[in-house]
């Protein structure tokens, strides 16, 4: 993924948006997290894998999300409405933000 909408912003002559994704990288806060070559960033990314324990070769979700509210919306879809996880991923999902009281519908 891009990490946030549009990237880095920066995009190449042929149209590709590159990610952000070094922007997980930690300020100067120890050695180890300065940005050098062969480094990588801590993910933000919240992964998920799903089975049902009474038939480990059923059904299975795999997915990751920027944020666990979005990712526990598409999983409730799956698990509570049966849905496909491409229908969980296509419906609306609300996200709050308490710091400054808004709510997103998306």
């Amino acid at each position: 993924g891009l990490g946030t909408y549009f990237g880095s912003r920066v995009m190449t002559k042929h149209g590709i948006l590159f990610n952000n994704h070094l922007a997980n990288m930690l300020p100067h806060t120890h050695q180890e997290d300065n940005q050098h070559s062969h480094a990588r960033p801590l993910t933000s990314y919240t992964p998920l894998i799903i089975t049902d324990s009474r038939q480990v070769c059923g059904r299975r979700v795999v997915l990751a999300a920027p944020e666990v509210g979005a990712a526990v919306q598409v999983v409730a879809q799956v698990v509570f409405r049966d849905n496909d996880l491409t229908q969980a991923i296509e419906q609306p999902r609300i996200t709050v933000k308490l710091d400054n009281n808004q709510v997103f519908v998306e």
